[in-house]
């Protein structure tokens, strides 16, 4: 993330909008700094002013202008409410709107509520096995165009609808052999999981020259089984392995 606060708000809908929705994907669930989970996996309950508010040391970035509740960063809601969830107004007032959810890798469920000023839009969706469910929620006064993927829009006045559709799967590990090393030094619980499991084979020298030159997780693997200081094949257990202990808080 290099946009400032004039850009941020509108990046994720840029690419989403313009056929790079898995770009947008990948930027929306970043957990490196700087990314919006990494004030999560930092403790944030609000989005702060600088990507950067708290260090990995807990520290501030600068208290004298450190806004731990800021509207410029915090509008990427926006994008999860009007893309993901897909609510839209297609008429002032929200007399009329489009309901279009896009479920996202990384998001295998999710609960969305709007506020309009005619009642609340509900929408949700969650994924078992090879099915997505969706549950909308239509308030009283408002018609609703819905639009699931691949299939026509239909238009519908007030209630609840439930819809069961075939879908891939959503639940990804946060980190995977394509993630680059920057990725991991760059949030502070990713750093102390894989120290963990790949102990002094992820640090040094060669690892700085990784994270400068966006070097990939695999790459460091491959690297470190030439260098005869891993196995190449015990990395998708140990990968697996430190995944599961950075996921530990969340559980």
């Amino acid at each position: 993330m290099t946009t400032g606060f004039i850009g941020t708000p509108y990046l994720l809908f840029a690419l989403w909008d313009n056929g790079f929705p898995e770009t947008a994907q990948k930027v929306l669930m970043n957990g490196a700094c700087s990314g919006w989970l990494y004030e999560v996996d930092m403790g944030a309950t609000t989005v702060w002013e600088r990507w950067n508010g708290i260090r990995p040391d807990g520290s501030l970035t600068d208290p004298r202008m450190n806004s731990m509740n800021h509207y410029a960063n915090g509008a990427v809601m926006e994008f999860v409410w009007r893309r993901i969830a897909g609510i839209e107004p297609l008429t002032a007032g929200f007399k009329k709107i489009k309901i279009a959810p896009r479920p996202v890798k990384g998001l295998p469920e999710l609960n969305a509520e709007f506020q309009s000023v005619n009642g609340t839009v509900k929408v949700s969706y969650r994924q078992s096995g090879n099915k997505i469910k969706y549950r909308l929620e239509v308030p009283k006064g408002i018609r609703a165009e819905i639009s699931l993927l691949n299939e026509n829009p239909v238009i519908v006045g007030a209630g609840s609808y439930t819809f069961e559709r075939a879908c891939e799967e959503l639940s990804v590990p946060p980190y995977t052999p394509e993630s680059f090393v920057r990725e991991v030094f760059d949030n502070p619980k990713a750093v102390e999981a894989f120290n963990r499991v790949f102990g002094g084979i992820f640090t040094g020298s060669e690892i700085a020259w990784m994270y400068r030159d966006n070097k990939t997780l695999q790459f460091m693997a491959e690297f470190r089984d030439s260098e005869g200081k891993m196995r190449l094949k015990d990395f998708p257990a140990m990968l697996k392995k430190a995944n599961e202990l950075f996921m530990k808080d969340w559980q």
